[in-house]
C-alpha cells in the first residue's frame, strides 16, 4: 500500500491502527481527524514527514521507525500523553526541545539515526525509563545528569562521547542496563546495582575502577573488541 485515502481517517472511534511494512510516502492531510488513536505504528514505511501526528492528544504508542524521515514536527510535544516513541533508522539531525517535557514520556528510542546531541531538558518529566540512542553522532550528554535519574536502560554505544561526568554513577542510582560501546571513552565509573553493562569497543586504562567487586548483581558484561594497557 503506497497511501491512504483521504476517507480513512473518517474512522473516529480506531484506537489501535498498524500501518508498518507498507509502502507509505506521507499521510492524508487530516490524518490528525483520528483523535481517538492511542496506538499509532508507521514503522518501515517510505514516510519523509509525519506533520499532522502532533495533534494526536490521546496516543500513548508511536513507533514511526525505519522510514526516510529528517526531522520531527516541532510541536510533537502536544502529544500529551505518549509514553513510548520508536523513531529509530531515519535520517534525524535533530530532537525537538520540548520533547524531553513531555510528563508522560518513558520509552524513548531514536537509535540509528544522524544525532549529535540531547537536549538538557529531556527526562524533564521523571517517569522516563528507557533512553536508547545508540548509533548516532553524540559528542557529548546534558551537563544536568539529574534528569536521568529514572532512567533504567540507557544505551549511548557507537556514537562520540569522549567523557561522562564524575557523578554519573551517583546521580543514576536506578541504572540496570547501561550500553556506551564503541566510544572514545577511556575513564568511568558505574553504578553497582548495573545487571547490564557494554563497554566493548572502547579504551579504558584503568579497568580495573570499572569492573569492581561492587558489581556483585552484574549478569551481562560485553568487553569485546577492547583496548587497554
Amino acid at each position: 500500500m503506497e497511501e491512504l485515502p483521504e476517507k480513512f481517517a473518517t474512522l473516529r472511534c480506531l484506537r489501535v491502527l498498524n500501518l508498518s511494512e507498507n509502502r507509505l510516502c506521507s499521510l492524508p492531510a487530516n490524518f490528525s481527524d483520528m483523535s481517538a488513536l492511542e496506538d499509532l505504528r508507521l514503522g518501515s514505511n517510505q514516510l519523509t514527514s509525519v506533520q499532522g501526528i502532533e495533534s494526536l492528544k490521546r496516543c500513548e504508542y508511536l513507533d514511526i521507525s525505519s522510514n526516510h524521515l529528517t526531522s520531527l514536527p516541532e510541536d510533537i510535544h502536544r502529544m500529551l500523553s505518549l509514553k513510548t516513541f520508536k523513531a529509530s533508522r531515519n535520517e534525524i539531525e535533530f530532537i525537538p526541545p520540548l520533547l524531553g517535557e513531555l510528563a508522560t514520556l518513558k520509552h524513548v528510542d531514536l537509535s540509528h539515526n544522524q544525532l549529535v546531541s540531547i537536549p538538557d531538558n529531556i527526562g524533564i518529566g521523571q517517569l522516563l525509563s528507557h533512553l536508547i540512542l545508540g548509533h548516532n553522532k553524540i559528542t557529548e550528554l546534558p551537563v544536568d545528569l539529574r534528569k536521568f535519574r529514572t532512567v533504567e536502560e540507557f544505551d549511548i554505544s557507537h556514537n562520540q562521547i569522549a567523557a561522562i561526568a564524575k557523578n554519573f554513577a551517583t546521580v543514576l542510582s536506578q541504572l540496570r542496563r547501561f550500553r556506551l560501546g564503541t566510544n572514545p571513552i577511556s575513564d568511568l565509573q558505574v553504578p553497582k546495582e548495573l545487571r547490564e553493562l557494554d563497554v566493548s569497543g572502547n579504551q579504558f586504562y584503568k579497568l580495573h575502577k570499572v569492573i569492581t567487586e561492587d558489581l556483585y548483581r552484574l549478569e551481562i558484561l560485553n568487553m569485546s573488541w577492547h583496548a587497554t594497557d
